[in-house]
């Protein structure tokens, strides 16, 4: 059994949640979160009532909380520098791409993507001493630009299910807002913001999560909530049918599963 390594956002809605959506998508596997930490006296999830979805509450602790990109490839290389990942097979980072992958004059997004993973391996390699720990594959998935991408491409394992009789009412909001989130969720985001120099910062234009935020509070009485409906559809989420909408996301799972493939063939 392939032993993978995570490190992911310090995001509300992927926090525990994520894994069981990569456990579900990869099968035979072990993954174990090695950040963020879970926040202390954080509930674990707990049925709503009988027959009702599962309301996960989970929260990463406030140090790790909101952590990504550049602050994420820190805190990657420093804990493997301090805890080398003796035991795994494979370290795994699960980002926002937060529209650093959106198309330049000079550069495609494919361009972009390799190199963000680029950058994101150097992060573990340069943590990595050779003498305490042999180096280790790593794979790379970006959620472009949001995870919130992955819960729009999978409706009917998400919002469907999360918001039942009035999911229909949430649809039409959305598209209405959002024309083609449903259709193509990675083409929402771009370009990013800029600042009063017009220079590129941090995060997009258009933020994923705030719109479906405002869009289901529009149906009263819905809420949107990361830490309860977001956490709770992304464990629901599969992944293979959100993929079908996320190119960014279907070639990340293929080549995590070409690397575990190689990894199961080695001899014992």
């Amino acid at each position: 059994m392939t032993r993978i390594a995570l490190f992911h956002t310090g995001g509300h809605t992927e926090l525990g949640a994520l894994q069981e959506a990569l456990k579900a998508a990869l099968g035979d596997v072990e993954i174990v979160r090695l950040f963020p930490a879970r926040g202390r006296g954080v509930p674990m999830p707990a049925a709503r009532s009988p027959g009702e979805p599962v309301v996960s509450q989970l929260a990463p602790r406030r140090a790790d909380e909101g952590t990504t990109g550049a602050d994420l490839r820190r805190q990657v290389r420093r804990l493997v520098t301090k805890h080398p990942p003796r035991g795994y097979d494979l370290v795994l980072v699960v980002d926002d791409a937060d529209c650093q992958l959106c198309e330049t004059k000079t550069e495609t997004p494919e361009e972009l993507r390799e190199k963000l993973h680029t950058q994101i391996r150097k992060a573990v390699t340069d943590g990595l001493d050779e003498a305490k720990a042999p180096q280790i594959p790593t794979c790379v998935i970006l959620a472009r630009e949001e995870v919130e991408a992955w819960l729009l491409a999978d409706w009917a394992n998400t919002f469907e299910v999360e918001y039942r009789g009035q999911h229909q009412a949430v649809q039409h909001r959305l598209v209405t807002t959002l024309p083609g989130a449903l259709r193509s969720p990675e083409s929402i985001g771009c370009p990013m913001k800029t600042d009063r120099d017009g220079h590129e910062a941090q995060g997009c234009t258009t933020k994923v999560s705030e719109k479906i935020q405002a869009v289901v509070r529009e149906v009263k009485p819905l809420l949107y909530s990361k830490a309860t409906h977001g956490q709770a559809m992304l464990r629901r989420v599969n992944l293979d049918a959100a993929a079908r909408r996320c190119p960014t996301l279907r070639a990340d799972l293929a080549e995590l599963r070409r690397t575990i493939a190689e990894l199961n063939r080695r001899p014992e």
